[in-house]
């Protein structure tokens, strides 16, 4: 299994690249970065190239990202826009393939969060056709589409991994799969056993310590053995992120983070 860390590239501008931290994530013994999406699209074509050019000069695979779509894209109620979603998606995948990445985590709660009373079946008739207006396009890019469940306090639509799996199962695409994200499933009292009825579906993994969302550290607190216990039996040896943040000293964290992370891997 690939173990990875989420991690941003840009400065507190959100558009100056700062590749500070993918050094230091290779320098530390991780497998791979995870970027975001809506993040990279940020960037002007010279900032890209740069992180582009990090990312090779350090010889830092970035095999998935996160946060498929920004906030100000409506998926879901009267204001939805299906053809600047599809737009933006395309648009993207080409800037992903260039990373060389074949999975797209889609989070995005900003995008896809029902707006008031709007009808939860109405909503995911939505993201539904969303996706299945992408799915074609994706696969051509060779990217896997990976819907990530948010816990109740981040998104009012698809909460837990099951249901992330009958949204899979009702596009009906091999480039629409699902994320399994622990803190997510945690919040969400949802049992680890949901990570091996997703299996077919399953493209990448999350994992971070509930409270606070950090880095896993050993007796923290958190029994992750049953994740890979449920990873196992899943079949499941791809990637896993970490998508946490350090309490205080990131190096130092991230290595402990990924100590422990392997050692249960196996």
């Amino acid at each position: 299994m690939k173990i990875g860390i989420c991690i941003g590239v840009v400065g507190k501008d959100n558009q100056t690249p700062d590749v500070s931290r993918l050094e230091a994530i290779r320098r530390i013994g991780y497998d791979y970065a995870e970027l975001g999406v809506a993040q990279v699209m940020a960037l002007s074509e010279e900032s890209f190239n740069t992180v582009l050019g990090a990312l090779k000069a350090i010889g830092l695979p970035c095999p998935c990202l996160n946060g498929f779509l920004p906030g100000t894209i409506r998926l879901t109620g009267p204001e939805a826009d299906l053809d600047a979603a599809q737009e933006y998606a395309k648009k993207a995948f080409a800037r992903v393939q260039a990373l060389g990445a074949g999975v797209i985590v889609f989070g995005s709660g900003g995008a896809r969060n029902l707006p008031g009373d709007f009808p939860l079946a109405d909503g995911l008739n939505q993201v539904a056709a969303f996706l299945a207006a992408i799915a074609d396009s994706a696969q051509a890019h060779h990217i896997a589409i990976a819907i990530e469940p948010l816990n109740r306090m981040e998104s009012n639509i698809l909460n837990r991994v099951s249901e992330a799996v009958a949204l899979a199962r009702r596009v009906n695409h091999p480039a629409i799969g699902v994320l399994a994200d622990t803190y997510h499933m945690n919040l969400s009292y949802e049992p680890m056993d949901n990570i091996v009825d997703a299996a077919p579906w399953l493209q990448h993994v999350h994992v971070a310590r509930t409270l606070g969302r950090r880095l896993p550290a050993a007796r923290d607190g958190e029994d992750y053995g049953k994740v890979f216990e449920a990873l196992a039996r899943a079949g499941y040896d791809r990637t896993l992120s970490m998508e946490a943040a350090a309490q205080a000293d990131f190096e130092r964290e991230a290595a402990d983070a990924l100590r422990l992370m392997r050692s249960l891997a196996g």
